[in-house]
C-alpha cells in the first residue's frame, strides 16, 4: 500500500508506509512510521527534537473494502532542545492520545449511528459495544458541552431517580423539549450551574414548572423573582386526595357502623 492510499483510504497524513501483512479472517495490518522529518514538539511544536524508538502500538483503523484494518504504528518519545519537554508523540489521526481508533473510524461510526444500533456496529468493524459508546458520549460532550439559553422562557424541573439513592435535575426547555440542564442531586444545589448560565445569558424566563418540591421552589422564588411558579397538576390533584382521603378516615372513626356502610366506597363518584 503506497502512501497515496494510506492517505486516502484512512486519512493518515505524514506517516510512511513500511509493509502490510493480512492474517485472514478480514482482518489486515498496517505498519507505519512518521516521516524522518516530520517529528515535531509535543509542547511548543518546535522541530529541533531528537526522536527516541520505544515499541510499537496498534490502532483500529476503517474498513478496506471488506477487511478491517489496524494500524502498526512506530512509537517515539520526543525530547525537545528548546524547551526541555520528554513527551510521547502526538499522532494527528486520534480524536485524543489514548484512542485505541482512528479519528476517520469515529466519524464513520457516528454516521452510521445514525440508521444503526450501538451492537450492530460493534459487530460490523469487530469492535467492543463500549469502544463504539463511548464515540457517541464524547460526540455529544462536545455537541452539548455549550447550550444556548437565548429566547427560552418556559423551563420545567424534575429529578429521576439512577439508583444507589442518586438523583439527577433535569431542566429542559418545554416550549421546544431541549435538556438545558442536568445537575448532580436533587433541589437547589442542583442548580448551581444552571443559575451560573442564567446570568450570563441574560435569559429572561417566565415561567417556571415544577413538582411541589420545597428546594425547587426556594431556588426560583431567590433566583427567579419575576417569574411565575407553576405546579404540575399530578402533584396538585394527589396532593388533594391525599387531604381527602384523610377526612374520610378521620369521619369514619367518629361514625357508627349503620352510617359507616353508607360512607364506604364514595372516594369516587360515579354519575348515571
Amino acid at each position: 500500500m503506497s502512501n497515496s492510499i494510506l492517505f486516502h483510504s484512512l486519512s493518515v497524513t505524514g506517516f510512511d508506509h513500511l509493509r502490510w501483512d493480512w492474517s485472514g479472517e478480514q482482518l489486515a495490518t498496517e505498519s507505519i512510521c512518521r516521516k524522518k522529518n516530520g517529528f515535531e514538539c509535543p509542547t511548543c511544536r518546535s522541530c529541533n527534537v531528537t526522536p527516541t524508538k520505544i515499541g510499537h502500538r496498534k490502532i483500529r483503523a476503517s474498513k478496506i473494502g471488506r477487511d478491517n484494518w489496524v494500524l502498526d504504528v512506530t512509537s517515539h518519545r520526543i525530547r525537545c532542545h528548546d524547551c526541555s519537554a520528554y513527551r510521547m508523540e502526538s499522532l494527528p489521526f486520534l480524536s485524543h492520545p489514548k484512542s485505541r481508533i482512528t479519528l476517520e473510524l469515529e466519524r464513520t461510526i457516528l454516521e452510521l449511528r445514525q440508521e444503526m444500533s450501538i451492537s450492530a456496529i460493534a459487530k460490523h468493524f469487530d469492535l467492543d459495544w463500549r469502544t463504539v459508546k463511548e464515540v457517541e458520549k464524547r460526540n455529544l460532550s462536545r455537541k452539548y458541552r455549550t447550550v444556548s439559553l437565548v429566547g427560552v422562557k418556559i423551563i420545567g424541573m424534575d429529578e429521576i431517580y439512577i439508583g444507589k439513592q442518586k438523583y439527577k435535575t433535569i431542566v429542559r426547555d418545554l416550549e421546544t423539549g431541549r435538556v438545558l440542564h442536568v445537575g448532580n442531586g436533587k433541589g437547589g444545589d442542583a442548580l448551581k450551574d444552571f443559575q451560573s448560565k442564567l446570568k450570563h445569558s441574560k435569559a429572561k424566563i417566565e415561567v417556571v414548572a415544577m413538582d411541589m418540591s420545597s428546594g425547587y421552589a426556594a431556588w426560583a422564588k431567590e433566583n427567579l423573582k419575576e417569574s411565575t411558579i407553576v405546579f404540575d397538576h399530578f402533584h396538585v390533584i394527589k396532593l388533594m386526595n391525599e387531604k381527602i382521603d384523610k377526612v374520610r378516615r378521620r369521619t369514619a372513626n367518629e361514625l357508627e357502623e349503620k352510617d359507616l356502610k353508607a360512607l364506604k366506597k364514595t372516594l369516587f363518584t360515579s354519575e348515571k
